[in-house]
C-alpha cells in the first residue's frame, strides 16, 4: 500500500509521531499502520493489519463505516474531517483520541488515511479546568458576601446569588442591568463611585456604605471594590458586599439600652446628665434659663405591694407618658431610676413658667391615671429648680430634689419652688 506513495509521505509515515491508518472505506479493513500504533494499542503491526478499524475503534452496531463526524454530522470524505472518539486498546481499556481522517483513492481502492492522536492529557487537562471553573463559579455564587462584576459603562455582567437575596432581584435578570439601578447608595453617580475611582487609577476600595435595594430597604454594607482585569487591561470592577445590616441595629440598640431606660423608653440618668450639662454651659453662655423639676410618684410601694409589680410597671410608663405629653420637643424628660422622673426646661426665666409647666403635669398624671382599670389616681411630689448662674449639675440637682422632698414630707401631691 504505501510502497505506492512518494518517498516523502513514505518517510512522514513512518516517521510521524501520531498514528496513520490506511483502512479500506468497504469493510474497514486496516490495510496498513505506522509504528506508534503498537505502542498506542499494544497489538503489533501485524496484528493489526488482520483486524478492521471497529476492533480498536468501537462504534454502534447500527452505524455505518466510515464513522460521521459528530460535530459536522458529515461523512469522511475527500476533503477531510476532524472528530474525537474513544478507542479501545488491547487490554480492553478505553482512551480519546482526535482522528484527522481523510478519503483518498489508492491503487483505485477507495481509502480512508485516518491520523489519530491520543488525546488523554488534553481531555485530563479540560476536565481538570472545567472542574477548577465550576468550584470558582459555586465560591462565587455560594460566597456569603454579595458579589458582582460591572463593566466601565456601568453594566452588570455577573451578579452572585447572596447579592440577589440583598437587592430582592434575580440573578440573572440583573445581568445587564446598571449597577446604580440594582443597588443604589449616596456614592453613585459622585466622584466616590468606586468604579469611577478605579477607572482612574485608585486601586482597592473598602468602605462602609448605605445601599438602597428596588424595594426601597436600606441595607447596610462593608464594600470592597478591585479592579476587574482582563488580559492586562482595565475593563471594569469587583464589588463585595457584605451585609452588616443587623450588626448595625445591634449597635444602635447597644448604644439606645446605654443612654435609656428599657421600661419607659426614656434617657436614662447617663443621657439626661449630659442633657443637663450642656443646658448650663449654654446658660452660661448666651444667658437661657433653664429649670429642673424633680419628680417622685407618690405611695408608690404601695402600689407594688398591694397591685403587683406588673402594675407598678405599668404605672412608671403611664407617668412617664404623662410628663412627655405636658412639656414642649425642646425640654426633656428621663427616668433617674426607681419612682424618679426629672423634667429639663430649656426656658423658664421666672418661678411661675416652671411651676406652670409642673402644676400642669400633676394634672395630666392624674386625670390619665384616673381613667386606667383598675383605677390608679396617681400623684405626684415635684421640685423646682431654676438655674442660678453658680450652678453646675450636682448643685442644680440637689435643689430640685430638696424641694421634692420638703413636699413629700408633706404629704406629697404637690409643687414647691426651691428658695435656694
Amino acid at each position: 500500500m504505501i510502497e505506492h506513495l512518494s518517498a516523502e509521505c513514505r518517510l512522514l509515515f513512518e516517521h510521524l509521531r501520531d498514528v496513520v491508518f490506511f483502512i479500506r472505506a468497504s469493510d474497514g479493513r486496516i490495510l496498513t499502520v505506522n509504528d506508534p500504533a503498537e505502542a498506542l494499542y499494544g497489538y503489533s503491526r501485524d496484528d493489526l493489519q488482520q483486524m478492521r478499524i471497529w476492533d480498536v475503534a468501537p462504534m454502534p452496531d447500527d452505524e455505518p463505516f466510515p464513522p460521521p463526524d459528530a460535530t459536522r454530522n458529515n461523512t469522511i470524505n475527500e476533503d477531510g474531517v476532524l472528530f474525537e472518539a474513544v478507542h479501545r486498546k488491547r487490554d480492553g481499556s478505553l482512551f480519546p483520541v482526535e482522528v484527522s481522517a481523510r478519503l483518498a483513492t489508492i491503487d483505485d481502492v477507495s481509502t480512508v488515511i485516518a491520523i489519530v492522536r491520543d488525546i488523554t492529557e488534553r481531555v485530563e487537562v479540560q476536565r481538570e479546568l472545567r472542574l477548577a471553573y465550576d468550584e470558582i463559579e459555586q465560591l462565587f455564587d455560594t460566597a456569603a458576601d454579595g458579589m458582582r462584576v460591572v463593566d466601565s459603562d456601568y453594566n452588570v455582567i455577573r451578579m452572585n446569588r447572596t447579592l440577589g437575596e440583598m437587592t430582592g432581584l434575580n440573578a440573572e435578570a440583573a445581568k445587564g442591568a446598571k449597577c446604580y439601578e440594582t443597588f443604589s447608595g449616596p456614592h453613585c453617580h459622585t466622584k466616590n463611585c468606586p468604579l469611577s475611582l478605579i477607572m482612574g487609577g485608585a486601586g482597592a476600595l473598602t468602605y462602609e456604605v448605605e445601599k438602597t435595594n428596588p424595594a426601597g430597604e436600606n441595607v447596610s454594607c462593608i464594600l470592597h471594590a478591585q479592579p476587574f482585569m482582563v488580559d492586562g487591561e482595565l475593563v471594569g470592577v469587583v464589588e463585595s458586599f457584605r451585609d452588616i445590616t443587623d450588626r448595625k441595629r445591634a449597635e444602635e440598640l447597644a448604644r439606645y439600652l446605654a443612654t435609656h431606660d428599657p421600661l419607659t423608653e426614656l434617657p436614662n440618668r447617663l443621657l439626661f446628665t449630659d442633657r443637663l450639662a450642656v443646658a448650663l454651659a449654654h446658660a452660661r453662655r448666651d444667658g437661657s434659663h433653664p429649670a429642673l423639676l424633680f419628680c417622685d410618684v407618690d405611695e408608690f410601694k404601695l402600689i407594688n405591694d398591694t397591685l403587683g409589680h406588673a402594675m407598678g410597671d405599668e404605672a412608671l410608663r403611664s407617668v412617664a407618658r404623662s410628663m412627655s405629653a405636658s412639656v414642649r420637643e425642646t425640654d426633656s424628660v428621663a427616668r433617674l431610676g426607681g419612682d424618679e422622673m426629672v423634667v429639663l426646661l430649656s426656658n423658664a426665666p421666672k418661678a411661675k413658667n416652671a411651676e406652670a409647666v409642673a402644676r400642669k403635669i400633676l394634672d395630666v398624671v392624674h386625670t390619665r391615671s384616673a381613667l386606667t382599670n383598675p383605677p390608679l389616681n396617681l400623684s405626684l411630689s415635684i421640685g423646682v429648680a431654676l438655674y442660678r448662674d453658680d450652678d453646675d449639675v450636682d448643685s442644680i440637682m440637689r435643689r430640685a430634689d430638696a424641694a421634692m422632698y420638703q413636699i413629700k414630707q408633706g404629704g406629697g401631691n404637690g409643687v414647691l419652688v426651691s428658695a435656694d
